[in-house]
């Protein structure tokens, strides 16, 4: 059965840590894939979702906007849609996101995904019970890119993603002497 790639692309404003970050919530994934029985890999870069869009901001600031209100440490497991995440405490609800339901995409302001799980059945334990203490992941500059997207169906199996836009955190801005 060839894979289903979904034509129209969504867009998705995404924090991606420095290397040394993006290698440790790497080898977190290993652990986690084999302790969680039956946890699967998500095709998705080492990102935090800030929001998702349905076309392109229009204002050039909104990039910028976002990556300013970013969270800067991450250090709990949080559980949305059938993902577990490294989250950041104050991440609250975030800003707006595409209409949907959250299982069709990993959630915006969630933090790190990190694994997709199992279906839970009625009366199942916590699946984050007998997982290692979640590090405290934390760091003062970051790229943010406005990401097109392109999802399989359904979204877990393939994913494209182009970089559109990047900024650097904290901006830079040259001042003139």
């Amino acid at each position: 059965m060839p894979l289903e790639i979904l034509k129209d692309p969504e867009y998705l404003v995404a924090l991606f840590p420095p290397g040394n970050v993006a290698a440790e919530l790497q080898a977190l994934k290993r652990p986690l894939l084999g302790r969680l029985d039956a946890a699967k890999p998500l095709p998705f870069p080492c990102a935090a979702g800030l929001a998702w869009f349905e076309r392109p901001p229009e204002d050039p600031g909104r990039l910028e906007e976002l990556a300013a209100g970013a969270p800067r440490l991450y250090d709990r497991y949080r559980i949305l849609g059938g993902i577990l995440y490294l989250g950041a405490e104050d991440s609250g609800d975030g800003p707006p996101t595409l209409r949907g339901s959250p299982l069709l995409r990993p959630a915006a302001w969630a933090g790190f995904p990190l694994v997709r799980l199992p279906e839970a059945s009625e009366g199942a334990p916590d699946p984050t019970l007998g997982l290692p203490p979640p590090p405290r992941v934390a760091f003062r500059t970051f790229l943010a890119f406005l990401l097109r997207i392109r999802r399989g169906n359904p979204w877990y199996s393939a994913q494209t993603w182009e970089a559109v836009q990047a900024v650097r955190y904290p901006l830079r801005r040259k001042t003139r002497a």
